[in-house]
């Protein structure tokens, strides 16, 4: 028989950080000052440089065990653990252990109940990008009075900053031949992988160089 704590069942609730809290962008455009007369101004007069800045909060998500304490069938990360009262989960922890959040703030759910951890208690990476681009338009009017050539070199992740992917969030993998009822700790075994960041969440720089007719 499965244990119902009302105070287990309101943490299943996402929290009000369940959305990033940042999301902000700003672009602009900017002609350069360039300027000359003749063949010379044709080539260095009436550039153009655009860019484009972004910049994301971390996404909130939510630990798990693979250990499913109260085995409702309802797959791996099902279950949660408990959550360690008065625990920092991030003071320290990064610059000394070199991963995202503190696991030994979440110990085992006893068996047969729902680990009191809330839902997206914890903020992953945030996320920064800068895009460029600079433009020329050259008019052709021997052609035509509507006839234009455009060069444009744009540059995607300019700076070439990495931005990573939130860390594993599985606490705990079974470990079934151990379990003991008698004993809360038993039937699990840390995972190796917790707070780890182990992908980036974004492209190396790109460069590509476009030209367009424009009639």
């Amino acid at each position: 028989m499965v244990e119902v704590d009302r105070q287990r069942f309101r943490s299943l609730r996402p929290g009000r950080r369940r959305r990033r809290k940042h999301n902000f962008r700003v672009s602009g455009i900017y002609d350069l000052p360039f300027k000359a007369d003749g063949l010379l101004g044709q080539v260095v007069g009436g550039w153009q440089f655009t860019g484009v800045y972004t910049y994301l909060s971390g996404s909130p998500f939510t630990v798990g065990t693979i250990a499913n304490r109260v085995h409702n069938s309802l797959g791996a990360n099902a279950a949660r653990p408990d959550a360690v009262a008065g625990c920092d989960l991030y003071k320290g922890y990064q610059q000394l252990h070199g991963i995202w959040f503190n696991p030994t703030c979440f110990t085992p759910a006893p068996f047969g109940t729902y680990g009191n951890a809330g839902r997206d208690t914890i903020i992953g990476p945030n996320l920064w990008n800068m895009d460029s681009s600079l433009s020329k338009e050259w008019k052709v009017t021997k052609i035509n009075e509507q006839f234009r050539l455009q060069f444009r070199a744009e540059a995607f992740n300019v700076l070439n900053h990495p931005s990573f992917q939130n860390p594993s969030g599985t606490v705990f993998n079974a470990n079934l031949a151990t379990a003991n009822p008698a004993i809360p700790s038993s039937g699990v075994s840390p995972d190796g992988s917790v707070g780890r960041i182990t992908a980036t969440n974004s492209q190396p720089r790109q460069i590509q160089l476009a030209l367009k007719i424009l009639f």
